[in-house]
């Protein structure tokens, strides 16, 4: 799964625009050097070679930017048994505080719509 990719340090490589939406909140601001994203259509067609995509848009020297990247956030994948504010549990339920916090109106109430 893509957590379990995120939380043991790997790059995920992805190949559906759907999956790419997937998380918001955990993705946040930093997706775009958090994951590779290839297009399913070209690739299901045969038109991309993964083994040639990945190594040739994908420079040497990104590799350990994305790699920093993932360290620094992949706690946001994982579910800590103990407090943790930065782990999935917390990003989950902060996520879901924004959002209900965002559909209700000064009273309190769930707008209708």
């Amino acid at each position: 799964s893509i957590s379990d990719s995120v939380a043991s340090g790997c790059i995920p490589v992805l190949f559906s625009n759907l999956t790419d939406a997937a998380w918001p909140w955990f993705w946040n601001d930093w997706k775009a050097t958090g994951r590779i994203l290839v297009p399913r259509h070209e690739f299901a067609q045969g038109k991309i070679d993964l083994y040639t995509l990945l190594h040739t848009t994908m420079p040497p020297q990104l590799i350990p930017i994305f790699q920093d990247t993932i360290d620094q956030h992949a706690r946001r994948f994982q579910y800590s048994l103990d407090e943790d504010a930065n782990d999935g549990i917390r990003i989950l339920l902060e996520g879901m505080k924004r959002e209900t916090m965002l559909r209700t109106d000064s009273q309190g109430f769930c707008r209708t719509p």
